[in-house]
This record gives C-alpha cells, structure tokens and sequence, in this order.
C-alpha cells in the first residue's frame, strides 16, 4: 500500500485488515494485541500499527455457493 499526505507519498504506519466472524470484544483484543506484536517484530518496536476489524455475517457469507 501506498500512502499519500497533500499529494505527496507519505511514510504511514501499517494497517491490518482482518475479515472475521464476530467472537466478543475479549477473543478481539486479545487477536490484535498478537497482530500487533507479530507486525512490530518485522517493522520495528516503536511503529504505530492498526489493527481494523470487520465482523462478517454468516447469512451474507458463502463457502462453495452455500451459506453458513
């Protein structure tokens, strides 16, 4: 990804999108938290990292042309 600040390329802080079947706000955190660390462990210590997520619904959602 490139990032562009006032028309410019922009060095910017990572950004993980995650696509996932909702399991509560504590499984969440606890997932963002590994991400994170996983993420600095490669860009380094002292880089922001952010971590989006987007629960996805098991009625919208199809695995083979069947829905969960």
């Amino acid at each position: 990804t490139t990032f562009f600040s006032e028309g410019e390329v922009s060095p910017a802080y990572p950004f993980v999108e995650v696509l996932w079947f909702d399991r509560g706000q504590e499984t969440q955190d606890k997932v963002a938290k590994v991400i994170t660390q996983q993420v600095r462990g490669v860009v380094g210590e002292d880089i922001d990292v952010a971590v989006i997520f987007s629960a996805l619904s098991p009625n919208a959602y199809y695995d083979n042309g069947e829905h969960y």
